[in-house]
């Protein structure tokens, strides 16, 4: 007995690796998500996924949180240009909906300490 998502059937992922386009809904589904991928970046991501609307709805719960220290933040923005969400405003809107917790924030600050990673 196998398990599959239930989204799996139209998953654009699954038909874009896979090359197996099964069904007539799932053909259109990988259509609108390259066409809409060519005009805005991560549109299916943000606008059409529903495991990024789950995802949103369990960031305001989540225990885990990225935090900036502001005394040590030079505000150099390197977090904006390698944020792969692209939320705009970062310091000041760290708490933003649409991180998905990827953590590049950390990776990216130069100055020790100033982004950390907290549970609680």
């Amino acid at each position: 007995m196998s398990v599959c998502p239930p989204l799996h059937d139209i998953c654009p992922a699954r038909a874009l690796v896979s090359f197996q386009l099964t069904t007539p809904i799932l053909a259109s589904v990988l259509l609108v998500f390259i066409v809409t991928s060519l005009l805005v970046k991560r549109f299916w991501c943000k606008y059409l996924c529903p495991l990024g609307a789950m995802l949103v709805v369990f960031n305001k719960i989540s225990p885990l949180r990225v935090v900036i220290d502001r005394d040590r933040c030079t505000y150099c923005n390197r977090y904006q240009a390698e944020c792969p969400v692209g939320i705009p405003g970062i310091p000041e809107n760290i708490r933003s909906a649409e991180c998905v917790r990827c953590l590049e924030c950390l990776e990216t600050c130069v100055v020790p300490d100033a982004v950390t990673l907290r549970l609680g």
